[in-house]
Parts: structure tokens; sequence; C-alpha cells
């Protein structure tokens, strides 16, 4: 393939039809996972927060005392920060409304023949996956068909096709949606 495909192309075949001769095989497989948090992430209080924020600022370079930290608050942050008198947490888990359990289901199934004259296989594949953060899913589909027929001792034709789709609709959680 490419800019070397004159040096000859080695093609793998598999997934051909099995039993010549035979009943068409069918094979069917499923598997279901519940997926958890694994570590909570950990949150700063108000005070180790800002203490964090200091010492990145003074690791930056900027000269200031600890009392002058809320003045680098961001727009929301300083809203927050200021939401309460003596800056305690509005919400105890900040993460809560966008936690969730999550699961994995992979689903194949596949049907396949051969005679001495004909071979065929098809299969369908289904990935859902849900991630533990609120719009964290993914799903995947996919169709294969190959097909095989020896029309005459000298030629034989055939087909081998794959369809993939695959949907993000969460991906508006990672700024591209």
């Amino acid at each position: 393939y490419g800019a070397r495909s004159a040096n000859g192309v080695i093609l793998i075949e598999s997934k051909k039809g099995k039993s010549v001769n035979g009943k068409p095989k069918f094979e069917v497989s499923a598997n279901f996972g519940s997926i958890n948090e694994l570590n909570p992430l950990k949150l700063y209080d108000a005070n180790g927060y800002m203490q964090h924020l200091y010492d990145f600022l003074i690791d930056n370079g900027t000269n200031l005392t600890f009392d002058q930290t809320p003045n680098y608050l961001q727009t929301i942050e300083k809203k927050n920060y200021d939401a309460t008198p003596d800056h305690a947490p509005t919400l105890a888990d900040p993460y809560g409304p966008f936690r969730q359990t999550g699961h994995n289901l992979n689903a194949t199934a596949s049907v396949s023949q051969r005679t001495d004259k004909m071979s065929y296989y098809l299969s369908g594949s289904m990935v859902d996956q849900k991630g533990v953060i609120v719009n964290d899913d993914f799903k995947h589909y996919s169709l294969r068909l190959n097909l095989e027929s020896k029309v005459t001792s000298w030629l034989t034709l055939g087909v081998r096709s794959y369809y993939s789709f695959r949907d993000y609709p969460g991906d508006r959680i990672y700024g591209s949606g």
C-alpha cells in the first residue's frame, strides 16, 4: 500500500465461512459491566485553594502577601469565594451533580457458512459505554460482510466489506462539541 505498493501486497484473509457443506454457524456473545469512580477527586477547601494559588503565584515570580491572593482569582472563582462570609463551600460535593455509575455493553452476532463453491461471513457488533461523568458517552456499531464465490476452476470472485460508525454524543464535555 502507498509508495511501496509496487513491491507487492500481502493480504491476510480471515473470517471465512466454516463447516464445508454444513449448516450455517451462528455465534452470539454479549457482556455487560458496571463502571464506578475509582478514587473521588480530593478537593481543596477555601484556605487550601488560596494557599495553592498563593504558592503558584510566588513560584512564578509574583510579589504579594497571602492576604492579596483573592485579588488574583478568576471572576467565577471570586464569586464562589465570596458566596459566604466565612468562604465555606456552598456544595459539599461540587462534582455530585455530574457523577454517575457508568456501564460498558459489548454485543456481537455472526453467521457463516461454506460450500464447495461459495462462502460467506456476516457479523455485526455494538459497543455502548457510559462513563462516570454525565454526558461521557460512546457508541460504536460495525458490520462486516465477507463473500466469496468460486465461479470456475480458475476464477474466484469475492467481496470483503466493513462499515463502522462511532458516536460520541458526550463529546461536548471535552470542548469539541
